[in-house]
């Protein structure tokens, strides 16, 4: 009933909320970090804070079955939000414990949420060849190893110069390849072609800026070496059969019998 879904996105949003009015200890800007945070200091909170609440709204008007769904990724985005002002906050473990009630509506909306799309798993994962599998691994573990980077980067550019656009810039380019990397696990051919696209640009102004400096062999760069060799294979995976057949068979349109 619609009442039950105002009952539980406005549970979640305000166990959230509750967090940020109460975390007005040091870190927390004014106590609502969500609205009035400063967006070069808490950019990285504040994006998939709000992601989160416009997914839960648009899980309002959607069918019965998508919702817990699209509920439980709204719950997810706002669980991350608040996991990046924690990592930041002078009163961590007050936040946490503040956080608690919020963890148990997060947990329960996770659980009904992907526990549908959890039990056609095996059957998603034979659809797919074995070299697509291991090339989205790959890239995952990419974005993954690149993720404290980012974050890094974004917060020295954007305290540096005081401008929230370079705070949000990097995390909006993370959050692309990541949308890419989900549309190339289902399959669209288009999305293969637009992240090897995104991939050589980024790559390309790396190495413009850097040279081949950040590939010599020290501690410091392995990781950069790391995200180079696991992009790469995953790239010949794709491009390669039989990677390549299952992009072009899923975007064949059926043919019609002849009579």
């Amino acid at each position: 009933m619609l009442w039950e879904r105002i009952l539980a996105i406005a549970a979640l949003v305000i166990l959230y909320g509750v967090v940020w009015i109460f975390a007005g200890h040091g870190a927390g800007p004014l106590g609502l970090v969500l609205l009035l945070g400063w967006p070069q200091v808490w950019g990285a909170a504040q994006l998939p804070g709000w992601l989160g609440i416009a997914l839960l709204i648009r899980a309002y008007f959607i069918s019965n079955q998508s919702f817990p769904i699209l509920r439980g990724w709204g719950a997810t985005l706002l669980g991350c939000s608040l996991w990046l002002f924690v990592i930041k906050s002078e009163a961590m473990q007050f936040t946490i414990m503040t956080a608690i009630p919020f963890h148990f509506a997060w947990g329960y909306a996770a659980l009904t949420g992907f526990r549908p799309p959890l039990r056609n798993l095996t059957r998603v994962l034979t659809e797919r060849p074995t070299a697509v599998l291991f090339a989205v691994g790959l890239f995952a573990l990419e974005a993954l190893i690149r993720l404290p980077g980012v974050l890094n980067m974004a917060f020295a550019s954007g305290q540096a110069r005081r401008d929230w656009l370079l705070t949000l810039l990097p995390l909006l380019y993370f959050s692309a390849d990541l949308l890419l990397i989900y549309v190339i696990w289902h399959g669209r051919n288009w999305a293969r072609w637009s992240y090897l696209a995104l991939s050589l640009w980024g790559w390309g102004q790396f190495f413009w800026y850097t040279g081949t400096t950040p590939l010599a062999v020290f501690p410091q760069n392995l990781r950069i070496g790391a995200q180079l060799l696991a992009t790469s294979i995953a790239f010949v995976l794709l491009y390669r059969s039989p990677g390549s057949d299952w992009f072009r068979t899923i975007v064949q349109p059926q043919e019609s019998p002849s009579h």
